[in-house]
Formats: structure tokens, sequence, C-alpha cells
């Protein structure tokens, strides 16, 4: 009778996907002996491909969700932009930008929950848990406190709307602009760990430009909050004109840099996500 061929042994130094453990001299065909996951897998590489149809799946709706809350947040800036910088434009597009930052908060927030939900094997999350606690909670607070209180601001600016449609509120633009520039600030303090997911998932996808782009996203968010603090205190400290304004045009601008390359980073993910989603499809 012939013999079945013996296990393959790893026979170099290969850490867990899954723990970090180091698998050098186990079978391949054993489980880890700290998580349990395949040893197999470990092999096979840290790679999206070999994650399971409906894991993918769900992330390419949370990247989609994402993505369509970077840009319902572009038509909030612009509709900010008009009522902040041309007088007297009238109160309507205070709506749009209030209506626009909850669509913002909403599709972000579910966006990065499908983002943040684990893996089925238990790969490619922050083995803390601190970073992925966080940006849990911030998606969480998105969807169910954020979004819901825009909407209210949006009713709110409504009736005020329907009495006179050729009115201004003069408080409501204010508003609104204090509430988009809260949801700036909210969402640069989770940089940090959304920056490390989002590079975890470039290179999981084998996005090598995509990861380097994710990676930048931290330090571009600490540039802004610095700026936007210097521009704050200029106006706690009643600084003059000359001051003032290149102090808040250089917030703006910092915040621009992190909002296109937010952007772009959601796009590429959504992108790459999208073409494993549909590699599953045909085969």
């Amino acid at each position: 009778m012939a013999t079945p061929p013996a296990p393959q042994t790893v026979e170099y130094p290969l850490g867990c996907v899954g723990c970090g453990y180091d698998l050098d001299g186990l079978s391949t065909d054993a489980p880890c002996p700290e998580c349990g996951l395949p040893i197999g897998r470990s092999v096979s590489g840290d790679h999206l491909f070999a994650s399971e149809p409906a894991h993918i799946r769900r992330l390419h709706r949370g990247a989609r969700h994402a993505m369509l809350g970077a840009v319902a947040g572009w038509v909030s800036v612009a509709c900010m932009s008009g009522l902040l910088l041309v007088p007297y434009i009238g109160a309507w597009p205070t709506l749009a930008a209030s209506v626009g930052l909850a669509a913002t908060a909403f599709l972000t927030g579910i966006g990065w929950q499908a983002l943040t939900r684990d893996d089925p094997e238990g790969i490619g999350l922050d083995r803390r848990g601190v970073g992925i606690a966080l940006l849990r909670s911030w998606a969480v607070a998105c969807t169910f406190v954020a979004a819901p209180s825009l909407a209210a601001v949006s009713l709110a600016t409504l009736a005020v709307l329907a009495p006179s449609p050729g009115g201004q509120a003069s408080s409501l633009p204010w508003i609104v602009a204090a509430s988009g520039l809260g949801m700036v600030l909210l969402a640069m303090s989770v940089q940090r760990p959304l920056s490390a997911l989002a590079e975890g998932l470039a290179n999981r996808l084998l996005e090598g430009e995509l990861a380097a782009s994710a990676r930048a996203l931290d330090p571009a968010s600490s540039v802004a909050l610095v700026f936007i603090l210097v521009a704050s205190v200029l106006v706690v400290l009643n600084a003059p004109w000359w001051l003032r304004y290149p102090g808040f045009g250089a917030a703006a601008l910092s915040a621009l840099v992190w909002g296109v390359l937010y952007h772009a980073v959601i796009r590429g993910l959504h992108r790459a996500l999208g073409l494993e989603a549909q590699r599953l499809r045909t085969t």
C-alpha cells in the first residue's frame, strides 16, 4: 500500500497573519497554536482575494457608502463657501448645506462601520483593538448622533424658509458652518487609525500606491489641525486682519488638501474592492 505523503512544513520564519505567532517548523495543514487560524492561510499570504466572498462584498459596499459620503461633503463645502463668501445669497444654500452634511455623516458612518467589521478569519485588524474600537465609535456617532442632529438643523432651516422663501436667517449659515467645521475636526481626530486601516486594506489588495496615499492621511490631518488651531487662536486674541486672513487661508488650504487626499483614498479602495468583487462574480 502506498503511504500518504508527509505534510509540508514551514521552513522559514513566518508570522501568522491572524496573530503574528512564528510558524517556523509547523505543518502547513495544522492550525496556528496561538489563534487557530489555518497555517496554510498564512502561507498563501495576507491578501483579500483569499478572504470569504461575503466579506469582500461587505467591504465594497462600505467603501461605496463612504465615497458617496465624501461626495456629499464636497456639495456641502460648495454651498457653505457660497454662504460665507457671497453676501445676501439667501438662506436656501443653508438648507442644501445642512442636508448635505446630514447625508455626509450618515453615509460616512455606515460606510466605515462596514469597513471596520471583523474579518471572518481575524486578519487585517489592529491586534490591540484600540484603533478599530475608536473608528467604530466614530462611525456609530456619525450615523446615530451627527446625522440626526444635522437632519434636525435641516428641518429647522426649512421651517424658517417656508414662511418667507426670500428671507435670510443670519444665524443659520453660521450654525451650519460650525457644524461642518465640527464634523471635519471630528474626522481628523480619528485619522491615525483610519489611515492605518486604509493602508492595511490597500496592502491586502496589493495596491502599493494606494497604501502610500493612505499612509499620508495622518500627517495631512495633523498639519491641517495645527493650522486650524493657529487660526482659532488668532481670532481669540483679536489679532490684526493681516495675521488672521493668512491664518484662515492656510487652515482652509490644508483642510482642502486633506479632503482631496481622503477622497482619493476612499475612491481608490472602492475601485480596488469593486474589481475584487467583480472577479468573484465571474469565477
